[in-house]
């Protein structure tokens, strides 16, 4: 087993207040908004030549990878085991189940002398005994995985931070809301727990019943993704709730952010992520918690209103725009 140093979370003092929306024409406009007297914000791309390319150009924005995450990034997986790993604050690589792609390999190759540990989420139907045997190769391997989503991050949890008063619930079933929640998930030091359903699953009820520490759960996303049944339920079992959602998961992404901003300086840039891509969007978690930059979803070719009120409320202040993926991903007009 790895043994990691526990992180203190981040409770900065928060910035000043964001100036007044002036308008919504950002939506529409392929320049970019400055705010009053403030320069024009630069953009940045990290891309490769597929999700498994984007995922190692990330890792490369990472400062400490001594220690990794490698999860898988098919289709047919949808994230599933990937969702709650942002907590783990690694650079996230991808894999496919039963190989280990080019592209994770070179990256792996060229960060040898770096990396030390590598920890493998989900089990192996997700991420193979072949791959774990390749991945040997370059540094200590852990897995963390159970039999399902949930109790992958459930072992996620009870690895990286086995005292923590809050935790953060999330749709397990869809990921928008659980991805963008990853800047928060290392913030406030608060695990993703994933659920599904109108109420808790038994992998999570396990999971707060052996944790009575905790105290304080956010709920990401709004009760069409999380149902009031669920947050009456943690209620009941003496654990202070907030929501952070909105009607949908755009707004849920905005909620998240100004939740950012009264834990640290989280207004000086944004990741942008496409909302029906979950492998760019899964890798950019622990880059916002770097960088201290919230996730905003976008579509490949148009900015929800959501996504452009947040820029407009917070233009006096975002000084970089980073976007998680190509071109078919993210269009250069976004």
């Amino acid at each position: 087993m790895i043994t990691r140093t526990s992180r203190a979370p981040k409770r900065i003092a928060a910035t000043a207040a964001a100036v007044a929306m002036v308008g919504s024409a950002l939506a529409f406009s392929g320049t970019a908004v400055a705010g009053p007297g403030a320069a024009a914000p630069t953009s940045e791309r990290l891309s490769g030549d597929n999700r498994y390319g984007t995922a190692a150009d990330v890792a490369d924005e990472i400062t400490d990878v001594s220690t990794i995450t490698v999860a898988n990034g098919e289709v047919q997986f949808g994230g599933a085991d990937g969702l709650a790993s942002a907590h783990l604050d690694n650079a996230i690589l991808l894999t496919q189940a039963d190989a280990l792609p080019a592209e994770t390999v070179a990256w792996l190759t060229a960060n040898n002398a770096e990396v030390a540990n590598i920890q493998i989420v989900g089990e192996t139907t997700a991420v193979s005994a072949a791959v774990a045997t390749q991945l040997a190769a370059f540094g200590t391997v852990e897995r963390l995985g159970g039999d399902n989503r949930y109790e992958t991050a459930v072992e996620i949890a009870e690895s990286e931070s086995p005292e923590t008063t809050e935790i953060i619930i999330a749709r397990g079933d869809d990921f928008p809301d659980a991805l963008a929640s990853g800047p928060l998930s290392i913030a406030a030091d608060a695990p993703i727990i994933l659920n599904a359903g109108v109420a808790l699953r038994p992998e999570v009820t396990a999971y707060l019943d052996a944790n009575s520490q905790i105290t304080t759960a956010y709920i990401a996303g709004g009760t069409t993704a999380v149902p009031a049944t669920v947050e009456a339920e943690l209620e009941a079992n003496g654990i202070t709730v907030e929501r952070l959602g909105g009607l949908n998961r755009d707004e849920t992404a905005v909620e998240i952010a100004n939740e950012l901003q009264t834990l640290g300086d989280y207004d000086d840039g944004v990741i942008l992520a496409n909302r029906l891509k979950f492998a760019d969007a899964m890798v950019a978690g622990p880059l916002g918690g770097e960088r201290t930059y919230p996730i905003l979803l976008v579509a490949e070719t148009s900015i929800p209103a959501a996504t452009a009120t947040y820029h407009v409320d917070n233009c006096a202040t975002i000084a970089e725009i980073v976007a998680v993926g190509g071109p078919a991903v993210i269009d250069d007009s976004v």
